[in-house]
C-alpha cells in the first residue's frame, strides 16, 4: 500500500499528516512525500520522522503543482494499491486496513472508498459527509473526496497537469468509470479539514474548472441522453460567468469548452450577450456560488 503526500510550504501540517500514516492498523505501508518546491520548513520536518521510520520516503522537485506531485508519486508507487492525502489533512486509522481486506478479497473491484469527515477550524465543527453510491453522478460531478478511495496500482491514468482545479474529478473518472467501486458509508476514510481560506475569485475558477472537466468527460460517455442538455447548460453559463465582467477569457479553456459541449456552447455565448440575461443571471449565481457545497467543501 502506498500513500501519496503532495507537498508546498506544509510545514505547519505535514507531521499530523504523516502521523495519521504512521498510526494505521494496516502497517504494510509505503509513504511518499512529494515536495513540489517548498521554501519552508517541510523537508526538515519530514527528515525527522524518516529517521525512524524507513517506509517515509521524500521526493523534491521544482515543478509547481499538485497534480505533478501525485503523478511522480504514482510514477515511483511500490504498493499494490494506492491512496492519496493532501498534507493539511489526515487518515483514519482504520481506514487503510478494511479497503485492503476488501479488495484483497475481490479482485474484480478496482476502488474501494468510505465516507470523511469534515472539520471546520473556524467554527470548530465536525461533519461526516457520505459517498454518493449512484456512481453515474461521477460524470457531473466529483464523488471522491481525495483522501476516500483506495484503487489498486494497475496502469493509472495520470492526473492532468494541465487543470487548475477539479483535477481530482478527471482522474478519478478516468480511472473509475465504468469499473467496479465498493463504495462503504458506515465506516470513515480520513478527515479533511477545512479552514475557511476561499474568497469569490477561487469560487469562480472553481466554478469555471468544473465546466471544463465536464467538457472533457464528454468526449468518454458511451451517449448523450436529453436529461443531460439542462445540466451541461448550466454548467456552459457557469464557464461564462465565472470570468466576471471584465475577465480575459482563456483561449485554451475556451476551445476545451467548444469541443466537449460543441452548439450548446455556442448558444450560452450568444444568450449571455444580452444585457438583461447576463445581469439578472450574474445576480442569482453570485449568490448561489457563494454558498455552493462543492466550494465550501474545499480549503
Amino acid at each position: 500500500m502506498t500513500i501519496v503526500i503532495p507537498v508546498f510550504n506544509g510545514a505547519a501540517t505535514i507531521t499530523r499528516a504523516i502521523g495519521s500514516c504512521l498510526n494505521q492498523n494496516y502497517k504494510n505501508i509505503e509513504i511518499v512525500v512529494v515536495d513540489n518546491g517548498s521554501t519552508d520548513k517541510t523537508k526538515e520536518k519530514v527528515q525527522v520522522i524518516m529517521a525512524t521510520h524507513s517506509c517515509v520516503k521524500y521526493i523534491f522537485t521544482q515543478t509547481k503543482g499538485r497534480s505533478n506531485a501525485r503523478n511522480i508519486g504514482i510514477d515511483y508507487a511500490s504498493g499494490e494499491y494506492i491512496t492519496f492525502l493532501d498534507v493539511d489533512d489526515t487518515l483514519a486509522a482504520t481506514g487503510l486496513e478494511i479497503a485492503v481486506e476488501f479488495l484483497d478479497s475481490n479482485s474484480e473491484y478496482t476502488a474501494f472508498s468510505q465516507s470523511i469527515e469534515y472539520i471546520d477550524v473556524v467554527n470548530k465543527s465536525r461533519k461526516r459527509e457520505l459517498i454518493n453510491e449512484n456512481i453515474e453522478e461521477l460524470q457531473f460531478r466529483n464523488l471522491f473526496p481525495i483522501n476516500s478511495v483506495v484503487i489498486r496500482n494497475n496502469e493509472l491514468i495520470l492526473f492532468d497537469v494541465t487543470l487548475d482545479y477539479c483535477e481530482d474529478w478527471l482522474f478519478w473518472f478516468s480511472n473509475l468509470w465504468n469499473k467496479r467501486v465498493k463504495i462503504n458509508n458506515s465506516t470513515i476514510a480520513g478527515m479533511v479539514y477545512i479552514t475557511g481560506e476561499n474568497s469569490m475569485r477561487n469560487t469562480r475558477i472553481m466554478s469555471r474548472y468544473r465546466a471544463v472537466v465536464r467538457a472533457e468527460i464528454i468526449k468518454s460517455t458511451d451517449k448523450y441522453q436529453l436529461s443531460m442538455y439542462l445540466k451541461d447548460i448550466k454548467l456552459c453559463l457557469t464557464y461564462l460567468w465565472s470570468y466576471g465582467t471584465k475577465g480575459q477569457h482563456s483561449v485554451e479553456l475556451d476551445k476545451v469548452m467548444k469541443k466537449g459541449f460543441k452548439g450548446k456552447f455556442t448558444f450560452c455565448n450568444i444568450l449571455y450577450k444580452f444585457f438583461i440575461f447576463k445581469y439578472v443571471y450574474n445576480l442569482k449565481k453570485d449568490k448561489q456560488e457563494s454558498m455552493n457545497y462543492y466550494v465550501t467543501k474545499q480549503k
